[in-house]
């Protein structure tokens, strides 16, 4: 199936992203039995129960006072994490080599939401609408939105769901929404598609959650396509989870303070219907951000579960466009299949606005080596243990925090590598002890400054030819990224020594 994989990966991106940002038209998977903070029965309310006795308010107060606690939630977060990455970045991005490549977190996706999510709660659960129809029982409302208002509304992200007037009023006729009034300032907003659960948020005074339930997702797009005649839905099946969360730890004005997370909390699995095109990514913090207005700290984390992905792809030119097609001589089908494995994911970024050090802890890819495997030939093979580094910006120093070593190898029987013989193969290694440290050069060569040796082996060749290379660089001597084939032998330098300023 051509280009399969870019239609998986914008499938998972829109699906874990947009849809879980928009989440009042997204779904959720119940209780569940996931991990939470909070001492309550349902783990999308954040922190204990507060507030006064629900049944004291009218339908309209209860669904007012819900709306309010979801969008104050998560607007917040979004001020002062946005202002405080700002800020401290622009410092980073001003004094140190690593400034362009860190850059400055992108919140539009989150701020769009808190511009639209407004307007969208208020309309699909009927507040100012005569057209809507509640229900009441105890402290549950059942709201059965006016289609044509939701649909003239704004939807958050603007995913086109409404630009088609005839086909969002179809799927908005078998929409209902349900609120759970725990108190008078807590409970769980429920979205139903054709009676079943797709999507949940769970709002309280310390926080909201969003999460997303791809398995319900996945009937409303299997629903939106039986309408207009298209079959792209029935081609895939998604199962799976997604959570975002917003924490307020503290809402007093300059000394904010907070926690933005999104987490798969079932196993996503996306595939067509055969299976031979398939994504999946275990349970996982995909990121967490924790944020202190007062002390200026900042910091970034994720920590992914497993992630495969299995690509069955057409051996030809078109393929090429695709970075994990290739023209694999071995297929005589016309066809080749990729698979990679990942065992997992981790790191942690840490800084201060008001300081000019940054910390990244936990960088590895687990204990499970990273493999693409290619038609049951395993072509590249990783292995990285965790390690860190620490930036200082007034003086451009580098230092691992933690031992680096990592180790590589290649296989291109499977034609990986368009330039070499498929019977090419190659190992590298590349380490260097905890405290080494490295500071860049006016002439665009790295120095180690202090600790090192960093040791760099490259071995490789074909029934040709072959050759290695070995590279030690001690304190006080400069190194480049490694050269071209210099020697003819196939191999090149991984790095290369070079003479200081």
């Amino acid at each position: 199936m051509q280009n399969t994989i870019k239609t998986l990966g914008l499938r998972f991106a829109i699906i874990t992203a947009a849809s879980v940002i928009l989440s009042a038209c997204g779904g959720g998977s119940g209780d569940g039995d996931s991990d939470s903070s909070n001492d309550n029965a349902n783990p999308l309310i954040i922190g204990e129960p507060s507030g006064g006795d629900a049944s004291l308010l009218s339908d309209e107060a209860l669904l007012r006072s819900a709306v309010s606690s979801v969008s104050e939630g998560l607007g917040t977060n979004l001020d002062s994490l946005d202002r405080l990455g700002n800020d401290a970045m622009l410092a980073q991005e001003d004094s140190d080599p690593f400034g362009n490549f860190i850059g400055t977190p992108n919140m539009a996706p989150l701020e769009n939401l808190e511009t639209s999510n407004n307007d969208f709660l208020n309309s699909s659960l009927g507040i100012d609408d005569s057209g809507a129809t509640t229900f009441r029982e105890g402290n549950l409302i059942t709201i059965n939105p006016d289609d044509q208002t939701v649909c003239e509304g704004e939807i958050p992200l603007n995913t086109g769901i409404n630009d088609d007037m005839s086909l969002c009023m179809q799927l908005i006729s078998d929409l209902t929404v349900t609120v759970n009034a725990e108190t008078d300032q807590a409970g769980l907003i429920t979205y139903l598609f054709q009676s079943t659960p797709f999507a949940l948020i769970g709002y309280s005074p310390t926080g909201v959650s969003y999460e997303v339930n791809l398995g319900g997702i996945n009937n409303i797009l299997q629903r939106a396509d039986q309408l207009t005649g298209s079959t792209d839905a029935e081609d895939f099946f998604m199962l799976g989870a997604v959570r975002l969360s917003a924490v307020v730890l503290n809402d007093q004005i300059g000394t904010e303070a907070g926690e933005l997370s999104l987490d798969v909390t079932e196993t996503i699995d996306i595939s067509d219907s055969t299976q031979s095109n398939r994504l999946s990514l275990d349970p996982s913090s995909v990121f967490k951000v924790t944020f202190d207005e007062a002390s200026g700290d900042v910091t970034t984390s994720l920590n992914w579960g497993a992630l495969r992905v299995l690509q069955t792809a057409s051996n030809d030119s078109d393929s090429m466009d695709d970075p994990l097609s290739m023209d694999n001589p071995l297929s005589d089908e016309g066809s080749s299949q990729t698979e990679l494995n990942l065992g997992g994911l981790s790191a942690s970024l840490s800084f201060n606005e008001n300081e000019p050090a940054l910390r990244v802890t936990n960088i590895g890819i687990g204990n499970i080596p990273f493999t693409v495997t290619i038609d049951s030939i395993e072509s590249i093979n990783l292995t990285l243990a965790n390690f860190g580094i620490v930036v200082d910006s007034n003086s451009g120093i580098v230092t691992l925090d933690g031992p680096l070593n990592a180790n590589f190898a290649l296989n291109n029987l499977a034609g990986i590598l368009n330039d070499q013989q498929t019977d090419f193969t190659a190992s590298a290694t590349l380490a260097a002890p905890a405290n080494t440290s490295f500071i860049p050069q006016e002439n665009g060569s790295t120095q180690i400054s202090s600790g090192g040796p960093l040791t760099a082996t490259l071995i490789g060749g074909d029934s040709t030819q072959s050759g290695q290379s070995e590279v030690s660089i001690d304190a006080g001597e400069c190194f480049n990224n490694g050269d071209d084939d210099a020697s003819g032998d196939g191999v090149s330098n991984l790095v290369v020594e070079v003479f200081c300023d």
